[in-house]
Formats: structure tokens, C-alpha cells, sequence
């Protein structure tokens, strides 16, 4: 599916949960260890993955190759 000039596909499904995997125990240790408001926390992190999905590079990184 081509969507602004981005293409999503199965390897983007599967990046998004692999990055998934990695960020969620870190935001669970920092909040558990600091003592973090959980809502501010899960709230700053949603929406930098939204402003960073919506950004639009003019060049990728499999373009580099």
C-alpha cells in the first residue's frame, strides 16, 4: 500500500513490532525504577511515534543503497 509516497508493506508491520519490543520494557523499567506518571510517559511516547510516522523524508534509507 502506497500512502503519500510512503509504501507500507509486511516489513513495515514487522519493524513497527520489533521497535515495539525494544521500547516497551524500557518505558516499563523507567517508569517502574523513576517512579514516572505513567499517562505523561505513554502520552509523549504515542505522540512522537505519530509525528515521527507522519514525517516524510525526501530520501529513505533503502534509497541510499
Amino acid at each position: 500500500m502506497r500512502i503519500a509516497g510512503n509504501t507500507y508493506d509486511r516489513n513495515e508491520v514487522a519493524g513497527a513490532f520489533g521497535d515495539l519490543g525494544t521500547l516497551i520494557p524500557f518505558v516499563v523499567g523507567y517508569i517502574t525504577v523513576n517512579r514516572l506518571d505513567p499517562q505523561g510517559v505513554l502520552l509523549g511516547f504515542g505522540l512522537l511515534a505519530l509525528a515521527t510516522g507522519l514525517y516524510s523524508p525526501a530520501t529513505r534509507a533503502s534509497d541510499s543503497w
